[in-house]
């Protein structure tokens, strides 16, 4: 669960999260009349506490429960919004033009060639962050754009 699902989910149960320091630094959650409920490192996995305020219906605080142990279980790196991008090769000269020359990675056949920008079942063109599929590739030869996981650039 990234940390911006996660701050979503505490929202939907009317609660909000506050950054805050004990021995570490937390996401504090606590409701408008800044009573505490529970807390989760920032950290460090598996480090959490829901011992505090506890909701009246135990439906609410088994879902609050929830919330804090999947994000607490969340491995560190895991919790940033997963980034991805596209890459189209630069231009040789400086009037060419560069239509079709994104790069693409033909799953069945395991080989890159360029071609359009459009994602596809058969061709992926969407690549996330340090995606091992761009190990060995040379990618100084490319501009890289930011997109969404639906190829919108951002």
């Amino acid at each position: 669960m990234t940390t911006e699902e996660f701050m979503r989910e505490i929202e939907k149960q009317g609660l909000v999260v506050e950054l805050g320091v004990i021995f570490e630094a937390i996401y504090n959650i606590k409701d408008e009349d800044n009573e505490y409920y529970a807390w989760a490192s920032c950290e460090r996995e598996c480090v959490l506490d829901v011992n505090g305020k506890r909701f009246e219906d135990p439906k609410k605080q088994r879902k609050l429960f929830k919330i804090v142990t999947e994000y607490a279980a969340t491995p560190i790196k895991e919790r940033k919004p997963k980034r991805y991008f596209q890459y189209k090769l630069k231009p040789l000269f400086k009037k060419q033009q560069n239509g079709n020359n994104w790069l693409n990675f033909d799953s069945d056949l395991k080989r890159y060639f360029l071609d359009t920008s459009t994602h596809s079942d058969f061709f992926q063109t969407i690549f996330e962050e340090n995606d091992p599929l761009l190990d060995g590739v040379n990618l100084e030869i490319f501009d890289v754009i930011e997109v969404d996981a639906d190829g919108n650039k951002i």
